[in-house]
């Protein structure tokens, strides 16, 4: 019997034991498994891993890539910063973060991956040339360092995301010569600091909104093919515009008085846009003569 009772004993005492060492092991192990999925980045991305992660999904969604483009993207010899078209920070906050991604006419078939947006201090997305498809993910407006986004001559369909005007430091938005449908966003007034705006060759209908009277630093804007309605005086506000390009739509009216405040004004496109003046009856409207930079009426 006191052999037995020791046994017990000696088995109650041992029982905490083993469990500690069976954590100590699980606890071991979960650090060599997380040492192990860090260690297997590329050099330096680590500290960004974020950023790294983004691309890959990115890359995740081009189902063709016939020059090999993205041939380096994930190769753990190669840092991400020196992945093709990839440009990281050199200095500051955004030191070893991209800050670019230009991939223009690599003949890219695929879409665009919402998990882009995840790369906080992205300025310019250039990916223009290519043949991507699909919508334009609404999620890029929370990119807010975002200042260039050019997805001109490919593909992308739907309507243009009104969430692109969080973005407030852009500068040029360039979606050309896609299949975008639906009408153009009020919501870009709200970008000061626009200064190229093109959305030509798409399949955008509805009205221009006259709230786009209110981006005072436009420079061009280019707007072709199925707009309607008339031409908003309002545009005879943005007073820094050098080219505006309104042919091929179905405005009706007239063109407005407005525009001949448009001093720094050299490029100036009605053709084909069902206008009254494209008729070419009566005089030359007079406020034609205050465009004095003006070398290009179409």
């Amino acid at each position: 019997m006191l052999e037995q009772t020791q046994a017990n004993s000696d088995s109650s005492s041992q029982a905490p034991l083993a469990a500690m060492v069976l954590l100590r092991e699980s606890i071991l192990l979960a650090f060599v498994f997380l040492t192990c999925s860090v260690a297997s980045l590329p050099p330096r991305a680590t500290s960004n891993t974020t950023d790294y992660l983004a691309l890959m999904l990115f890359k995740s969604l081009v189902k063709g890539d016939p020059m090999g483009a993205l041939a380096s993207w994930g190769n753990l010899s190669i840092p991400m910063c020196q992945w093709r078209g990839v440009a990281c920070g050199s200095r500051g906050h955004r030191r070893g973060h991209v800050v670019a991604l230009d991939l223009t006419g690599l003949n890219l078939l695929g879409t665009i991956s919402p998990a882009l947006a995840n790369i906080t201090y992205l300025r310019r997305l250039n990916l223009p040339q290519n043949r991507f498809y699909g919508i334009l993910p609404p999620e890029l407006g929370n990119i807010h360092d975002l200042e260039t986004l050019d997805l001109s001559y490919n593909s992308i369909e739907g309507q243009i995301p009104p969430s692109l005007s969080n973005c407030s430091r852009f500068i040029e938005i360039l979606l050309d010569s896609n299949k975008l449908q639906g009408e153009m966003p009020s919501e870009f007034s709200s970008l000061p600091n626009l200064q190229l705006l093109s959305l030509r060759n798409n399949r955008l209908t509805g009205r221009i909104p006259s709230s786009i009277g209110r981006l005072v630093n436009l420079k061009s804007l280019l707007l072709t093919f199925n707009i309607t309605g008339e031409i908003p005086a309002e545009i005879g506000s943005l007073e820094n515009l050098s080219t505006l390009d309104l042919g091929s739509n179905k405005f009706s009216g007239t063109i407005p008085p407005s525009l001949g405040n448009l001093s720094h004004l050299t490029a100036l496109i009605f053709s084909n846009s069902n206008l009254e003046q494209n008729n070419l009856k009566g005089n030359i409207p007079a406020w034609i003569g205050n465009l004095s930079s003006l070398v290009t009426l179409i």
